[in-house]
């Protein structure tokens, strides 16, 4: 059974700018992300971006802009020898409770129906979100697959300190994007 990773976008990828990232001007790159996300490119592992992009249903934005920048994330991870299997945004404002907003699971239903429709069906034991956010965790307690947070929007004291707070599970907290990669490719074995 292949392993899925469900991965956020700003914050694990590139600085999380407020308030949103929805041009490729204001797109910063974190350090060494491209060549970490590269290694998760192995027989049996797929990965698939979810990202809430809010800006859009607050009309701030535009459903083009955003993939514009998304196909510049893409652009980016294949030109270091990544592959992103597929990308979901949602686009419904913060205030919303559409499902697939984060903390919703619907993005990572979504994602994962469309890998299982082209042949990498996902089981949510063999499964991680990797977010920046308490939101990305909560999704994945949703969807039933593991979390990890990486501490790059917020340190991971406060992380944690949310993360009790709010009852909400959380397997591994980490650096950055490098650090997370090295943990999801041993629970990928």
């Amino acid at each position: 059974m292949s392993f899925t990773v469900f991965l956020d976008r700003d914050g694990v990828f590139n600085e999380h700018r407020p308030p949103g990232v929805v041009t490729v001007r204001r797109f910063r790159w974190l350090p060494g992300v491209r060549e970490a996300f590269a290694k998760l490119n192995q027989d049996g592992v797929r990965t698939c971006l979810c990202t809430n992009q809010p800006m859009v249903g607050q009309l701030m934005a535009t459903p083009g802009m955003v993939r514009r920048v998304n196909t510049h994330l893409k652009n980016g991870l294949e030109a270091a020898g990544g592959r992103l299997d597929h990308m979901e945004a949602a686009f419904a404002p913060a205030w919303s409770r559409h499902r697939r907003r984060k903390p919703n699971p619907g993005m990572l239903e979504d994602g994962a129906a469309w890998l299982a429709a082209h042949g990498a069906p996902v089981d949510p034991s063999r499964a991680v979100m990797v977010g920046d956010t308490l939101k990305d965790a909560q999704a994945a307690n949703a969807f039933g697959c593991r979390a990890v947070l990486v501490a790059t929007t917020h340190d991971e004291a406060w992380l944690r300190a949310r993360a009790e707070e709010k009852g909400v599970r959380v397997d591994a907290y980490c650096s950055g994007l490098p650090e997370a990669v090295a943990r999801i490719l041993e629970w990928a074995q």
